[in-house]
């Protein structure tokens, strides 16, 4: 279980390389490379759970060894999640290649603050919140998520971002925190820069 835990979120962490992507090729091409991810995961999700259907034997071999649920049988729509999260961000909040740029700090604030965020659990004795949640994660989330955002906002408007991204992955239940995360954390960096 461990190793999968930390596969899933090195790939967390790794999908802000969206963001140089968008930096060399433009918001539209990483919109473009998002949305195929997302739909190539909802195309994987169809075929492996529709009766009729058949998956590839290797790329189910490779999702699932990043997978928290091959066990249970559930559907993991994280992966979806994650990128309709990025897509919605850069949508609604790029302003393209110029700094500052809330839509690039607030997937930072999803890729590293959640992704190290669910590394906590490898802490032994770590101190549980609710729903799972614990401080060491929401530290590791808000310290991460600020460093990662003060790369594309003022360490202030950061600071308050990845504030606003800590408190949504500790308490956000009804939709998921892939998506909260990214659009709220750069809608409140927009405010706060305009």
């Amino acid at each position: 279980m461990k190793k999968t835990i930390i596969r899933r979120n090195f790939v967390h962490i790794l999908s802000a390389a969206i963001i140089p992507i968008a930096i060399m090729f433009g918001d539209l091409f990483a919109i473009g490379v998002s949305s195929l991810l997302a739909g190539f995961y909802a195309l994987y999700l169809l075929f492996k759970h529709h009766p009729k259907l058949k998956t590839w034997k290797s790329v189910d071999k490779i999702i699932d060894k990043f997978s928290y649920y091959r066990y249970s049988g559930k559907v993991d729509l994280g992966p979806l999640f994650l990128w309709l999260g990025v897509v919605i961000t850069l949508l609604f909040f790029s302003n393209g290649v110029k700094f500052p740029n809330p839509a690039y700090a607030g997937i930072m604030i999803l890729a590293f603050g959640d992704g190290f965020a669910a590394l906590s659990v490898l802490i032994e004795n770590r101190r549980v919140l609710r729903h799972g949640k614990s401080l060491e994660g929401s530290i590791m989330c808000f310290v991460a998520g600020w460093l990662g955002a003060s790369l594309f906002v003022p360490m202030k408007i950061a600071f308050v971002g990845a504030l606003v991204g800590t408190f949504l992955e500790s308490y956000a239940r009804t939709i998921d925190d892939n998506i909260l995360i990214p659009v709220f954390s750069a809608f409140v960096m927009s405010v706060l820069l305009w």
